[in-house]
């Protein structure tokens, strides 16, 4: 129905935009920073995006931006299947020691070592409230689209091919990424070439008219929190 379309849609929303301000811009690139609570929620809902436990993910990650777009790039479509990006991200060759930092830090050890368990635990209570039907409609199929929207912006936004409405700002070495008017606004990362240029910036836009969901969502918790002066 409509309506379990429209659930289906906050679902991505809520796990899709959670998942690039905490794993993202905050544990990857120290882009913001908030209260300890809602570092917790923001790291459970990223959590159940299933991109991988934060630590691996972010030494992933840190990696993609040290070797970008080379042969060292653990995930860059000119060296790897989009197939494998895409569906395997989490099972991409990793560096554990390039989110060495994240290792000393209690809360991302605990929900990397219980990865699994904090996943099938939340199912389990989001199915029991919300019924097994509701619960794949909504849920998982939210979940699917925010897996598929984050992963598709390596597939995507990398590599020499150009698609509709794809673009760069700022040309930077071996990097090879672009921003994207469509995936811009559908999705929390289509400002790509952007964040290429500026890591460390917690809002992507450039431009007047690329408006960065995320990075409102982020400048939204930081100033609510009193945490305004960490942003980036």
């Amino acid at each position: 129905s409509g309506s379990t379309i429209l659930w289906m849609l906050l679902a991505y929303l809520i796990i899709g935009i959670n998942e690039q301000a905490f794993f993202h811009r905050m544990y990857t690139h120290r882009s913001w920073d908030c209260p300890e609570v809602f570092k917790t929620i923001g790291l459970l809902i990223s959590t159940l995006s299933l991109l991988g436990p934060v630590i691996y993910w972010v030494a992933l990650h840190r990696a993609h931006h040290r070797y970008n777009d080379t042969s060292k790039d653990p995930h860059s479509p000119l060296y790897m299947s989009n197939f494998k990006i895409q569906f395997l991200s989490s099972s991409l060759k990793i560096d554990i020691r390039n989110a060495a930092d994240l290792m000393k830090n209690r809360k991302c050890i605990f929900f990397t070592v219980y990865y699994f368990e904090i996943i099938f635990f939340t199912w389990a209570i989001l199915m029991f409230l919300m019924g097994p039907l509701n619960f794949f409609m909504i849920v998982m199929g939210g979940t699917g689209l925010a897996l598929i929207a984050a992963n598709s912006i390596n597939t995507w936004h990398h590599g020499q091919r150009y698609y509709f409405g794809q673009y760069q700002n700022n040309k930077i070495g071996t990097d090879t990424s672009k921003n994207d008017i469509i995936t811009g606004y559908l999705t929390f990362d289509g400002w790509h070439n952007n964040h290429h240029s500026e890591p460390r910036g917690y809002y992507y836009g450039k431009k007047f008219w690329e408006i960065d969901l995320c990075g409102i969502y982020i400048w939204f918790l930081a100033t609510v929190t009193g945490y305004n002066k960490s942003l980036k």
